[in-house]
């Protein structure tokens, strides 16, 4: 079964399912395909065994788009977006509007970056301080005390935009990047701000996207606008990747790991798809990494997200206006 809301007039950029609650997932949307206009998430509440879908409340950022949100890991009605102004919002969901659906005034608003923010994301070990990093079009990676929001550091090393940063899940301190000029930077926060400990290509054209394997600290995907997926082993780098995944046949936006498998891998396209492959099956040259092919937008596919308290559930967003929420059936591999 499909859940399905709409967004109003707002595109979608991405989604993220609430850490607390197993039934809650928000998206960041834009006006105009983020190029000006208002910004906005939608908070929404769903009910996949009664086909509900509900609207808990929308955030409105009415100076630009807001491209992406990560939910707090330490109090779960708190969320921080990321908008086109290069602004930080933090939000309390709990806040009520004269009209109980929308909030219109953030509890606190940083000026983070000088361009667009495209990527934000809240540190997933918990036995650290919490921290949030953004990614920004100035080149510039930054991390934020979770807590006081106060700017802890600064990474530079890019030669062009940063799309995406991503925390390790495993590896204290330690996230990747993925850039404009197709390289994948592994920073360790505890060290030199100015110099990766680990820089290689890993795109032809453009990194759009990186995520962390769950149960192996040493496996990462990536994925840009020549279409591709490569799974990579950060010990052999020189060796190329693992395991390359070819399907798509447009720019791949995001990929995600699996919570609840070492080697499924999902992604969402330019090319208007939603794939889930296992990575793993690319291994052997007889086996089709590609498990499942979803076509359930009309336009660009942007947004992407497992629930880690549901297994095999998955909520995409696109440039349709249309945030999907649907759970992968159980499948054979495609031989």
């Amino acid at each position: 079964m499909m859940s399905v809301f709409e967004t109003e007039d707002y595109h979608g950029y991405n989604v993220k399912f609430s850490p607390f609650a197993p039934c809650r997932v928000a998206c960041a949307a834009s006006q105009n395909y983020g190029l000006k206009g208002i910004g906005s998430v939608y908070v929404i509440d769903f009910f996949t065994d009664e086909n509900v879908v509900q609207l808990y409340t929308a955030l409105r950022w009415p100076d630009d788009g807001l491209f992406d949100l990560t939910w707090s890991e330490v109090c779960d009605h708190i969320l921080w977006s990321a908008s086109g102004d290069g602004f930080i919002q933090i939000w309390n969901i709990l806040q009520t509007s004269q009209d109980f659906s929308t909030i219109s005034n953030p509890i606190q608003v940083i000026k983070a970056h000088s361009k667009e923010i495209y990527a934000i994301e809240w540190s997933l070990i918990r036995c650290e301080n919490p921290s949030v990093l953004t990614a920004s079009w100035d080149h510039l990676i930054k991390q934020w005390d979770g807590v006081t929001a106060q700017c802890m550091r600064t990474f530079t090393g890019s030669e062009s935009i940063v799309y995406d940063a991503a925390w390790s899940p495993q590896i204290p301190s330690t996230f990747a990047s993925a850039s404009g000029d197709g390289f994948l930077r592994i920073y360790d926060a505890k060290e030199s701000p100015e110099i990766p400990f680990l820089a290689f290509r890993v795109n032809e054209g453009e990194a759009l996207s990186c995520d962390w394997c769950k149960y192996n600290e040493f496996i990462i995907a990536t994925g840009g606008t020549d279409g591709l997926i490569r799974v990579w082993d950060t010990r052999y780098v020189a060796n190329g990747p693992v395991s390359v995944l070819q399907g798509h046949h447009r720019a791949v936006k995001k990929v995600k790991f699996s919570p609840h498998s070492d080697s499924i891998v999902a992604s969402v396209s330019y090319d208007f798809t939603t794939k889930i492959w296992d990575f793993k099956l690319g291994l052997n040259p007889v086996s089709n990494p590609l498990l499942m092919t979803f076509q359930n937008h009309r336009e660009f596919v942007y947004g992407l997200d497992f629930n880690l308290h549901v297994k095999d559930q998955l909520a995409d967003c696109g440039w349709d206006k249309l945030v999907k929420i649907f759970t992968i059936t159980p499948f054979a591999p495609l031989l």
